[in-house]
């Protein structure tokens, strides 16, 4: 079973993952329009949604202490 600090740390790593991302992205603000990008922009975003919807389920389970 996890404990708190535990716990803590899993919703830390994964604020910091959601910033990483926005970071990411923010790079390509200069970046020239076209396939590469986008491409790039699309694999970002995916994985920001993913990580957001993870990181729900964690403060979800760290709300009701069901770990």
């Amino acid at each position: 079973m996890a404990t708190m600090h535990q716990m803590s740390n899993v919703q830390t790593w994964m604020s910091a993952m959601l910033t990483d991302e926005e970071t990411c992205t923010d790079v390509f603000d200069d970046v020239e329009d076209g396939p590469p990008k986008t491409d790039v922009s699309n694999r970002v975003e995916n994985v920001k949604k993913v990580t957001s919807n993870a990181l729900t389920l964690v403060n979800s389970v760290a709300e009701k202490g069901a770990f």
